[in-house]
């Protein structure tokens, strides 16, 4: 079960109060490095096997991993081992590229695991997304056919199981041909037993207008691709104001959009494992938000005495602290935030979720995971 600390609250009165150890709720929670827990901190209290009665759903899951080193990135595999469906590294594939070594090393070590690796396949570099790029290949049947030639080729030599399409800032003039070649593409795919996911911006309602959405025909997409990975998360991203990362209401009405047009066993959600740490107050076009792990939000929390809030309305964590230069204000997702949006893919039987990971991982999410769905392999 998860837990609440209370302000004031010691360690060693949570474990007796429940029967259990300290140790065993610092093992837990990874809570190694932090001397006590923050008020206001979801920690996961043990529970015995004779008192857990489950029923499990099965789900697919999916991580996005940001590359730093081989290395890292080989932990953060490690760490997903029983809890990844797939693995996408976001490293860019475009027109003309033929793929590198360090992403076959990746899909290797995945398959090692049990975990499928995807080969991301994307419009721009750095978050810079480029319209002209996507629009240059949709008006150009010749082009099309040598990238989705492309595609296979780097599947093939890299043991890719499939792709994974994530094109941003599309001209919403080339609605119609972004679907045409999204079906020519899974098509090609299909035939050679490869899989297409394809990632989508989070629309609440119709619309075919607007640099972010406007292409992005969800019925004929849905119908085309094997799943779709709605990227609901970062609403509280790090150049617009502090604000939840993944707020309730929202991200309910996007999923209801979804199953209205896209068999529901084909939708995945994006969930943000991490926040973002704004200096206070905000100004538009001043310095960004500082990404955080949510392990790194806790010892934020700790060394500055600060007391985690939660916002009922958008399920959401966060907190105020002060350091010698400025204010500031942190929003991230803690253990009860993603406890309550998982149960959303329960209640609308989604496909599953997908994570973005970087650095260390916080793994008593994954704790949390296992205590609701039963995660599905491939390999």
């Amino acid at each position: 079960m998860i837990y609440v600390v209370r302000k004031g609250e010691p360690l060693g009165l949570i474990a007796r109060q429940f029967g259990v150890s300290p140790e065993e709720i610092i093992e837990e929670n990874e809570l190694r490095f932090i001397s006590y827990p923050v008020p206001g901190q979801s920690v996961i209290i043990p529970e015995g096997e004779l008192s857990k009665q489950h029923v499990y759903r099965n789900i697919h899951t999916n991580g996005y991993i940001i590359p730093s080193s081989i290395n890292s990135d080989f932990y953060i595999l490690e760490d997903g081992r029983e809890v990844l469906t797939w693995a996408c590294p976001l490293t860019c594939f475009s027109a003309g590229d033929e793929g590198d070594s360090y992403d076959k090393n990746i899909a290797l070590r995945s398959k090692e695991i049990k975990i499928s690796p995807m080969l991301y396949v994307s419009n721009g570099k750095e978050n810079q997304f480029d319209g002209n790029m996507v629009h240059d290949i949709l008006i150009n049947p010749d082009r099309q056919a040598k990238i989705i030639e492309n595609i296979l080729n780097i599947l093939k030599n890299n043991g890719y199981y499939g792709i994974n399409i994530h094109f941003e800032r599309v001209f919403q003039e080339d609605r119609e041909a972004l679907s045409s070649f999204f079906k020519r593409l899974y098509y090609s795919l299909k035939r050679e037993g490869y899989y297409l996911f394809i990632s989508l911006p989070p629309k609440q309602f119709d619309t075919d207008s607007g640099q972010w959405f406007g292409a992005f025909d969800y019925e004929e997409i849905g119908r085309n691709s094997d799943a779709v990975i709605i990227m609901p998360g970062e609403w509280g991203w790090h150049e617009g104001p502090p604000m939840s990362l993944l707020p309730m209401e929202k991200l309910k009405n996007v999923i209801e959009y979804a199953v209205s047009l896209i068999n529901s066993n084909k939708i995945m959600i994006s969930m943000p494992l991490y926040g973002y740490d704004w200096i206070m107050p905000y100004c538009p076009g001043g310095p960004p938000a500082r990404r955080i792990t949510t392990y790194q939000a806790f010892m934020i929390a700790a060394k500055y005495h600060s007391e985690i809030l939660y916002d009922e309305k958008n399920q959401s964590p966060y907190f105020d602290y002060s350091d010698d230069k400025n204010s500031h204000r942190v929003w991230f997702e803690d253990l009860r935030s993603f406890e309550v949006k998982l149960k959303l893919i329960w209640e609308y039987s989604l496909k599953g979720l997908s994570f973005i990971f970087f650095e260390k991982v916080y793994t008593p999410f994954f704790k949390v995971l296992n205590d609701i769905f039963k995660v599905q392999k491939i390999v």
